[in-house]
Formats: C-alpha cells, structure tokens, sequence
C-alpha cells in the first residue's frame, strides 16, 4: 500500500482550492473596481468655474495636480521636502497623491503588483501616505485631465488633505524614507 498516493491527492486538492480562491478574489477586486468606477457620485451643478486643477494617472496611481500657490493656500510652506530647503518659484504645480503605502512604495508599474498588496490597498487596510510632485507646467494629454472647481470645493479639497496629513510635533509633515521615484523631485509623507 502506498502511503504517499492520498497524501499527494489531499496535497493536490488543497492546493487547486487555494488557487480558485486568490484566482476568484483577483477577479473580484477587478469586476468591483470596474463597477464602482461607474457609479456616479454627487456632482454640484452650477458652481462657479474658479480654480483649474487636474487629475493625472500613470495607470496603476492617480495625482491632483493643483496650482502650487492661489489665495487660499501656498503648498510651498506645507509640502517641505528637507529641513530647509526652498521649493523653486519655477515650480507652478503641485501632483499629490494619495494611497496605501505599501502599494506606492512597492508596486511602481502593474508588473510589480502582488496579490497580498492589492487586496490590502483595495480593502482600505494599511498604512497611507501622501506621494508629492513638484511640477513647472501642465498640459492636458491621454492620462492628464483638466477640471475646473469652485473656490469652495478647491477649500475642502485643501481642508481633506491638511486633515489626513501625518505631521510631527512642530506641525511638518513626517518624510518617508524610500528608494522610489516617479519623477524628478518627487518624496512622500
């Protein structure tokens, strides 16, 4: 008799159930994201077109580019990279984005994906952090989008990220330490 036959059979059954769930899991995390994605949500009509921002994506994260500075902010005295260093006048805009940290700092392109990171970031676990872009111009194109708000929707916008923002003792936001660039510039808090 041997023995090894039914555990290999027990060994094989579990492993292919194992398998159909991440692979159902996967395909569930996509149908939601597709669905959801098309949701509407509320929209305000008739507001006042005030502040042009935009909405860029690179296919696996998505940024608000904003004016770095208008009357009711100036990012340059929030977003500070070093311990005094000076954000360049030549910078007119600001990409902020916004996720699960494991997933920006560890999936950088749809290849480096892993199951374990998507399941964390799309389940809202983990921890998040702010992945910051100083640009000097903006064009609209493909994966760049224009949007016009009011004064009022761009101050709860502002309103929403100072309160989620992760700061030190003296007020400054805490700078992650990472190897990870988008772009020229860019560091994440």
């Amino acid at each position: 008799m041997n023995i090894s036959t039914p555990i290999l059979k027990n060994t094989f059954r579990i492993s292919i159930r194992i398998l159909t769930g991440l692979l159902i899991l996967t395909l569930l995390y996509f149908l939601f994201t597709l669905l959801f994605s098309v949701i509407p949500v509320r929209s305000e009509k008739n507001h006042p077109e005030e502040i042009d921002m935009y909405i860029m994506t690179n296919g696996v994260h998505t940024d608000f580019i904003l004016p770095v500075q208008t009357s009711s902010i100036n990012w340059r005295t929030i977003f500070i990279p070093e311990e005094g260093e000076v954000i360049s006048p030549s910078y007119r805009y600001i990409a902020i984005g916004w996720g699960n940290k494991d997933f920006y700092l560890n999936t950088p392109t749809w290849a480096d994906l892993k199951l374990s990171t998507a399941l964390r970031a799309g389940l809202g676990l983990g921890e998040s952090l702010y992945h910051i872009i100083w640009l000097r111009s903006i064009y609209e194109e493909e994966d760049i989008r224009k949007l016009t708000i009011s004064y009022e929707q761009y101050q709860r916008l502002i309103n929403y990220i100072l309160a989620d923002l992760k700061t030190q003792e003296d007020g400054k936001p805490v700078l992650i330490q990472s190897n990870i660039y988008y772009g020229s510039g860019d560091y994440f808090l």
